[in-house]
């Protein structure tokens, strides 16, 4: 189990930063996108109750069933036009950050969208515009309000 002094307030803080940004630099799909993963209980606990210990990494899920083909600008070229960097697996991307001290550091996002319709079984991802996001059971679900 994690506990809040196996992560680094420096990271934790970088990788919110990167969250917010996400957010806002995707705000055009904010229907079709939801922050899940270990996040969650840093939006949902009171501050009274127990210090969430953050993440170090950012799980968005994509309605890939919602999310057209025809916007002016696509989530790829929104990342990339933001400095984010395709990883080895096509649903990673990461953002570097500079910190105060002249260092840097990498946060990953992953993007994630439902197993259900779309690709079959014998594939791990789906199509979304000109990304392909990671098929995660479940996550068609929190579409599903």
């Amino acid at each position: 189990m994690v506990i809040r002094y196996d992560y680094g307030k420096k990271e934790v803080d970088a990788c919110l930063s990167v969250l917010v940004e996400l957010m806002t630099i995707l705000g055009e799909f904010r229907d079709n996108i939801v922050l899940v993963g270990g996040w969650i209980p840093y939006f949902l606990m009171e501050k009274d109750q127990h210090e969430h210990v953050g993440s170090l990494d950012i799980d968005i899920a994509l309605d890939f069933q919602k999310i057209s083909g025809d916007t002016y600008t696509t989530i790829l070229q929104i990342l990339k036009s933001r400095g984010y960097e395709e990883g080895k697996q096509p649903f990673i991307f990461y953002r570097t950050i500079s910190t105060e001290n002249g260092g840097n550091i990498t946060v990953e996002v992953d993007l994630l969208t439902g197993e259900y319709g779309g690709t079959g079984k014998s594939h791990r991802t789906q199509s979304i515009q000109d990304i392909r996001a990671r098929k995660a059971r479940g996550c068609d679900l929190v579409f599903k309000q």
